[in-house]
């Protein structure tokens, strides 16, 4: 059936949260504690698409939607708090945020209240100006995340898992593989 439509099947061993999916909400959490230290989502997403991402990542959640980055969060965040914990202020819009509001207001403009959020955790935050490399930082915590898993055997090969991450996620391949 996938390949009737395009796409190429990927078979994954039942695991909390879809493959996709983990690596996602891990680069959306390491990025959310890196806009902390920052003081910008902004910044953050020009530089992962400086890097070579297709896309601004916080763009993805307009996307995806609030109410699905939120259930799947939840249902990650349940299954492993530690592995899936982004910054307070951005949880905090989550968890508030109407099913209407988008994270960007315009192309340009972040919404007035999750901007709010994140100037008080900014001002709040004592590790400002750590964010020293925001796409290694990623990269790092996407390495981890597809260990972790290769290493459960919820994924058959360091292949798959690149292919993934290419492909579903687009990650920039001429950083060369994850794995």
């Amino acid at each position: 059936l996938t390949e009737s439509i395009g796409k190429i099947p990927f078979v994954v061993k039942e695991y909390p949260g879809f493959f996709m999916n983990r690596l996602f909400i891990t680069m959306l959490s390491e990025a959310s504690h890196a806009a902390v230290e920052l003081g910008s989502i902004e910044e953050v997403d020009r530089r992962l698409m400086t890097y070579g991402f297709p896309m601004r990542l916080f763009e993805i959640v307009d996307r995806v939607g609030l109410g699905t980055v939120h259930r799947v969060l939840s249902i990650l965040g349940k299954s492993d708090p530690d592995r899936f914990a982004p910054a307070s202020f951005f949880r905090v819009w989550l968890e508030t945020a109407t099913p209407q509001e988008k994270l960007y207001e315009t192309p340009r403009a972040v919404n007035a209240r999750l901007s709010a959020l994140l100037t008080q955790s900014f001002r709040q935050s004592r590790r400002v100006g750590l964010a020293w490399d925001v796409p290694r930082r990623v990269f790092l915590r996407l390495v981890n995340e597809a260990a972790y898993l290769l290493d459960l055997g919820v994924v058959s090969s360091p292949e798959t898992v690149d292919l993934v991450a290419a492909l579903g996620g687009g990650y920039p391949v001429n950083h060369g593989s994850l794995l």
